[in-house]
């Protein structure tokens, strides 16, 4: 019974992962990092460093520029292609 559930939950996670758009990516990697981490810059946008703080508000608030943040961590391969 034990196997038979840990092989569903393994396949729904599969299937989370392949689903996963870049904000939910963004997100997921964000809960993840250390407190101290999450104060470095992780991407420049028309040369204003972003932390990824900061890239978290733009990006929770659905603005232009969380849109952009985004696209840029995809071509830096930061964030899978979708």
């Amino acid at each position: 019974m034990a196997l038979c559930l840990e092989l569903a939950y393994e396949r729904k996670n599969r299937y989370i992962s392949f689903t996963m758009g870049l904000k939910e990516q963004f997100l997921k990697a964000y809960a993840n990092l250390p407190q101290g981490v999450r104060e470095e810059i992780i991407v420049v946008v028309g040369g204003e460093p972003y932390t990824w703080q900061a890239a978290r508000l733009e990006i929770e608030q659905d603005t232009d520029l969380g849109k952009e943040i985004l696209n840029n961590l995809k071509q830096l391969g930061i964030l899978a292609k979708v």
